[in-house]
């Protein structure tokens, strides 16, 4: 490491350069964010030569940030970017950072996570424990694409608390749900009061005890084939007839994730629920189809290829006005509970 030659005031002084710096970075990074940006349209994508980090890829790749707080998303939990790799490209396991998914879009190729290796298409989904060597391998004629989000990495992650709540579940004031929590929670004495949060308490103990045990299982990839539909949405509501949704990557589905989870749904055809709920950061691609996202007082149409994002506590919905099914795939933070460091290395930035 370059820095364990200096002295002890050499080290100090560049410790007060990087944090000038980043002070100055992280003001124009909370300027942009301050827009509030919902959408980034397909048509606005910007791909770059280069990776996040500003490494330079090979000829026929690209990579293109879809949600980040420098392009004027008020993100703070993670960053959501497309990867296109060149066919015959052997990269092999060359990183690690904070935890990561990746859905694959199109081709073929292989991941390398940590001693184990994974061939995977489109469809597939590959998640990679924080701080875990890992790459992908392109080997055929085809390119491969994939949709990849990780940690923030710039700065120190903010934590915004989530908070599920549904419209039915609150008081409509003005025309816009707002969260006052369970009501009849207002007439329990304080005895009652105390006595059911240690009944909840002890009950989330044990959830989150099973919880942990599945993550032992260390799940990387789960097939296309392996995924199955349910009725209901993920917080156990049902759904309209004709629409369903899937959890794909979760702790209680055995991966060791604490960051965010992974599903997918599809909005039957002619559905109009508007705004109806709310929770903390998320992130929807948007596979096929077309709808419109309501997000608190604003609306916006939404096709395949296009991404939105919600910020925490806001209410939001879909709405699928349309003939045909509206398929995404959502990003849910759940960082408040456990926040893994983001660490960007490469093997070059340490020593085999």
């Amino acid at each position: 490491m370059i820095y364990r030659d200096m002295t002890p005031w050499q080290v100090g002084r560049k410790r007060h350069e990087l944090e000038e710096e980043l002070g100055a970075l992280e003001e124009e990074v909370s300027r942009r964010s301050a827009s509030d940006r919902h959408v980034m349209r397909s048509e606005d994508q910007q791909w770059g030569s280069r990776s996040a980090r500003g490494l330079k890829l090979h000829e026929g790749e690209g990579s293109c940030v879809l949600v980040g707080p420098e392009f004027g998303f008020n993100v703070h939990n993670f960053y959501v970017f497309i990867a296109q790799m060149a066919p015959g490209t052997q990269q092999g396991a060359y990183h690690k950072h904070g935890e990561a998914i990746k859905y694959y879009l199109g081709g073929k190729g292989v991941e390398i996570i940590g001693d184990n290796r994974y061939e995977v298409k489109a469809g597939d989904v590959g998640f990679v424990p924080a701080d875990t060597w890992h790459g992908t391998q392109n080997p055929g004629t085809e390119p491969l694409r994939y949709l990849a989000v990780c940690p923030s990495i710039v700065g120190v992650p903010t934590v915004v608390q989530p908070v599920w709540m549904t419209a039915e579940g609150a008081r409509d004031l003005g025309g816009s749900p707002k969260a006052e929590g369970h009501a009849q929670y207002r007439e329990f004495t304080p005895w009652e009061l105390g006595r059911r949060r240690h009944e909840l308490l002890t009950e989330m103990s044990l959830v989150e005890e099973e919880i942990n045990q599945r993550r032992t299982q260390d799940r990387h990839v789960v097939r296309s084939e392996e995924m199955t539909w349910d009725e209901r949405t993920t917080t156990g509501l049902k759904r309209v007839p004709g629409s369903r949704s899937r959890r794909i990557v979760a702790a209680q589905l055995g991966f060791n994730i604490r960051n965010f989870e992974l599903f997918q749904a599809e909005i039957a055809p002619r559905t109009q629920r508007g705004a109806y709920h709310m929770h903390g950061e998320a992130v929807k691609y948007y596979l096929s189809g077309q709808g419109i996202e309501v997000i608190g007082n604003k609306q916006y149409e939404v096709k395949a290829g296009d991404t939105v994002f919600i910020p925490a506590n806001v209410w939001h919905g879909t709405q699928n006005p349309g003939d045909e099914p509206l398929s995404y795939l959502a990003v849910l933070s759940t960082a408040p509970f456990t926040m893994v460091p983001s660490l960007w290395r490469t093997r070059e930035d340490v020593k085999e």
